[in-house]
């Protein structure tokens, strides 16, 4: 039997939630501006709600400003890591089944692959696979918009030290995911938008950011004895 085991971030959900606690925990915004506290950092624009109600007659979010709006625009392979994504063997035992348990927001498998997976490695059992991984650089584009053009400069000037302060260290740890701080560029001003029937002042935001992708085929008819061991996501990343 065939299992395949895919190993991929989400990087549009992990740049959203490291914002959030960025904003909300770290930074705290809502003490900095009580009145524009209820900071929304989602990956759906606020003109799609708007969008939504005039086709289909849905009603209108409250809450929908001050927003930022983060998207994964394009993806390419990485022409900065000019490696060949060969072959790796591994080992899968119950270690590795338990970390896929923990972290499926970055595995993907059905439950019922996953439960085989757990059968065939009880009692010490070992599977063997062969992987391979790539690099694949994103293009990500933010867009803040508010009522209020100093909360929107705020917003900005914030946004752009998350991308080039700690928090760029503290997601290549946790994510392995690289902000290529050479590719921040933004429009800080000189963005309008009346759809709303009001005034709303906008910034734009590019960055890129490099992470990998992995694949592991488990051949249960075809079981051969081979030399690395997955451990953790983490480990397989950082060992290739």
């Amino acid at each position: 039997m065939i299992f395949i085991i895919n190993i991929v971030e989400d990087i549009e959900n992990v740049f959203i939630e490291e914002l959030k606690s960025y904003f909300f925990e770290e930074v705290r915004f809502k003490k900095l501006y009580p009145n524009f506290g209820n900071l929304r950092i989602s990956g759906t624009h606020p003109l799609a709600f708007l969008v939504d109600q005039q086709i289909n007659n849905a009603k209108l979010p409250t809450g929908l400003f001050p927003s930022v709006t983060i998207i994964d625009d394009t993806e390419q392979k990485s022409p900065d890591i000019s490696v060949m994504t060969p072959l790796k063997d591994v080992v899968i035992k119950s270690a590795e089944v338990v970390d896929i348990e923990l972290n499926k927001n970055k595995y993907s498998i059905s439950d019922e692959d996953l439960s085989a997976l757990k059968d065939l490695t009880a009692d010490s059992g070992e599977l063997y696979a062969q992987g391979v991984q790539t690099y694949k650089k994103a293009s990500m584009v933010v867009e803040i918009w508010s009522e209020n053009p100093k909360v929107k400069n705020k917003v900005y000037d914030l946004v752009n030290g998350f991308l080039i302060g700690i928090k760029r260290f503290t997601i290549k740890e946790k994510y392995n995911i690289v902000i290529n701080e050479e590719s921040i560029t933004g429009e800080k001003s000189g963005n309008y938008n009346y759809d709303f029937g009001r005034i709303l002042y906008g910034a734009i935001m590019r960055f890129s950011a490099d992470f990998a992708i992995s694949q592991y085929l488990i051949d249960t008819d075809n079981q051969g004895k081979i030399s690395g061991i997955l451990h953790t996501y983490k480990e397989v990343v950082e060992n290739e």
